[in-house]
């Protein structure tokens, strides 16, 4: 990963420990989210426990996302992403 150079021997870490560490690519578009002044501050552990937080805050937004969805009378089309409407 070539964001923060200055931080790899930490960012590495953290990869190795997070959880989502394991899915690299979204691993990797959290850690871009987050200012390089909150990765300077904390060590290899907290990112990686803040990576794990963030990635747990995507995916319950994601879900409540979808339960809305359904509870207005559609569905999510997870290939072409748009919203339909059931009859």
């Amino acid at each position: 990963m070539t964001t923060f150079p200055s931080h790899r021997t930490k960012i590495n870490r953290a990869m190795r420990l997070a959880e989502v560490g394991e899915h690299r690519t979204t691993a990797e578009a959290l850690l871009r989210a987050l200012p390089e002044s909150v990765i300077a501050r904390v060590t290899g552990n907290e990112l990686a426990e803040l990576l794990d937080a963030v990635w747990k805050l995507s995916r319950n937004s994601k879900t409540s996302a979808e339960t809305e969805v359904v509870s207005d009378g559609g569905t999510w089309d997870e290939d072409k992403q748009p919203f339909r409407e059931l009859a």
